[in-house]
């Protein structure tokens, strides 16, 4: 709302300048605070990207959560480019995010989510240290899957053997780290 906020008043800065000057005079935005308005956009519309893609009831989005996480992190990292209120406010956002997303990148489900996904099958989103781990269950439930109890196999139909053919797909190598902006591009294409 904040963003939509921004991007109107912008959108509308000379009817909104006039308004202000014969409602209030005296009272007027100078142009310092456009240009910052114009920045907190710029700072925001990752936030409105992540909202969108998450909100989707067409597609998966499990698989996305932590690479869309990363995705905020890395856009609310201050750089050295960042004047003081830009920095203040990526602290705050940064802080924020972090107490709120409390260890999100070890959740295993969602690890496994984005590990199956082909998009994000390097994992650059998981920390390095947990890459192998979430391989190796992913490795166990399939084996699990194929190798489960005999009174839960159905007799009449042997268990198919598509699922450790399809294993051999995910390698544990990651070519390249350059993925960071998987899902800013995938934002772009939905």
């Amino acid at each position: 709302s904040t963003l939509a906020m921004i991007n109107r008043l912008l959108t509308e800065r000379e009817p909104v300048a006039k308004w202000l000057d014969e409602q209030h005079p005296g009272v007027r935005f100078t142009d310092s605070e456009w240009k910052k308005m114009e920045v907190m956009r710029s700072m925001l519309r990752p936030c409105e990207e992540v909202c969108k893609l998450l909100g989707g009831e067409k597609y998966v989005t499990a698989s996305v959560v932590l690479p869309a996480c990363a995705y905020l992190k890395k856009q609310m990292t201050v750089t050295e480019d960042d004047v003081g209120y830009e920095r203040r406010f990526k602290e705050a956002f940064y802080a924020d995010l972090i107490s709120r997303l409390n260890n999100i990148d070890s959740n295993a489900n969602l690890q496994v989510a984005t590990a199956l996904d082909p998009r994000f099958k390097h994992l650059k989103a998981v920390p390095k240290t947990q890459r192998e781990q979430v391989w190796s269950l992913i490795s166990q439930l399939l084996t699990d899957a194929l190798d489960g109890p005999a009174d839960q196999m159905d007799a009449a139909s042997p268990p198919s053997k598509k699922p450790r053919q399809q294993i051999n797909k995910f390698s544990l190598d990651s070519d390249t780290d350059d993925d960071e902006n998987g899902v800013s591009n995938f934002c772009q294409a939905k």
